[in-house]
């Protein structure tokens, strides 16, 4: 099976740092928050910065929306349940909430 990358500004690698594999608060995620994670991780854009270190250059703007997450075969409820504890393991904050388009 041969496989194309669909996203020509994200690299085809998720950089993940050793430390926070092994940290106690990684360890106490769920299976399904830890997955959801990833897919957040896998979202941030890399570039060098002027100081040659590697920076996240889209911090902030990551957008993850609940509609997105049954394509990852993540349902709602569990989806829900993976944001509220990443937030409160301190991995993710909400930069910005959407109101699902309602009014």
């Amino acid at each position: 099976m041969t496989m194309t990358w669909r996203y020509k500004k994200l690299t085809p690698v998720i950089c993940f740092p050793r430390d926070l594999l092994y940290s106690e608060a990684f360890k106490k995620l769920s299976g399904q928050t830890a997955r959801v994670y990833w897919f957040f991780l896998a979202k941030k854009k890399m570039e060098k910065g002027p100081d040659g270190k590697w920076m996240i250059a889209n911090d902030g703007e990551i957008c993850f929306p609940y509609s997105e997450a049954p394509k990852h075969g993540i349902g709602k409820t569990s989806f829900k349940r993976a944001i509220d504890e990443l937030v409160n393991h301190g991995f993710i904050k909400i930069a910005h909430q959407g109101n699902g388009h309602r009014q």
